[in-house]
Order: structure tokens, then sequence, then C-alpha cells
């Protein structure tokens, strides 16, 4: 029976290094004044703990938020070479076929996120029968679903109203 973990970084957005995410954002870009800008928004991030956090609401805070985790989609991809692996924002899945295999994906993914990035994860480790939630879709190895409660949700937040008297 096939297994998952399903973790996301506690309290992510607030969490964020600041200089680990400056070091990225200074390999990825060359031009000193994008820099300079990337780094006074992130500066500008009102937190309890100065070297921590990124404004939330900002155009940014997604891009920095998605930018830091990179690092992470690369060392399960490459280095770890896991083909069942899913990410949105901070929430991700990995899926494996044995629990004791899961197990120590667990301890390396909570190992790069600390050593690399000093995130915490708050995970749980299910059987595949349990159904993951993520980004309101059940996600199943071969399948993935939007319960009825996000349609109809979905569907009264973007549908237009009926005409009347038409």
């Amino acid at each position: 029976m096939p297994f998952y973990f399903s973790a996301t970084p506690k309290h992510y957005f607030a969490s964020i290094k600041s200089e680990i995410l400056k070091e990225i954002l200074v390999r990825k870009f060359k031009d000193p004044d994008l820099i300079w800008l990337l780094n006074t928004i992130i500066d500008s991030a009102q937190s309890d703990q100065p070297e921590k956090g990124i404004p939330i609401g900002s155009l940014t805070s997604q891009h920095f938020a998605n930018l830091y985790l990179d690092r992470l989609d690369h060392h399960i991809k490459d280095s770890l070479r896991i083909k069942g692996y899913l990410r949105y924002m901070d929430d991700f899945i990995l899926f494996c076929d044995e629990k004791d295999d899961l197990y120590s994906l667990h301890v390396s993914t909570m190992s790069f996120l600390h050593n690399e990035l000093e995130l915490e994860l708050k995970c749980i480790v299910m059987p595949e029968v349990h159904r993951s939630r993520m980004v309101c879709q059940c996600v199943d190895d071969d399948q993935t679903a939007i319960p009825r409660r996000c349609l109809l949700a979905g569907r009264r937040d973007t549908c237009p109203p009926p005409l009347v008297g038409c």
C-alpha cells in the first residue's frame, strides 16, 4: 500500500530567513539596482525577529516564498530522485511505496530544511488510503478531485447572477 507524507514549514512566511533569501536573489539576478530594490522590500517586513520574515501582502511575497523553497524542490527531485512529489507554495506531499522509505525521506527533508533553509516542518505520515487535501483538492496517486463544497463555493464566487426579466 502506498504512503504519503504531507508537510508544511511552521509559520512559513514569518520564518523565511532574510539573509538566505537575499543570497538566493543575488545568485538569481545580476542587476545591482534590482537587488537593492528587492533587499529594501525584504527589509520592510515587520516581524518580531528582524532577521526573519517577508512582507505579507506585497506582490513579491508569493514569488519570494516560491523561490525560497526551490532548493527543496531540487533536493527532492534531483538528489533524492523522488517521482511522487507535489508542492504548492509551502504545502507539499511526497508519495512512496514503503513506509520505512517514507520515514527516511521525512528525516532527510527535515534535515535539509533545517540545515539549508533554517525551517522547521509540521507534517504527517499516512497510508494513502487517507486522501490528502491540498489547495482544496483531494489528492490520490491516480486522481485529483475537487470536493463538492469547494465547487459550490467557487461557483457562488465566480458565476454572474442570473438575468432577471429576460
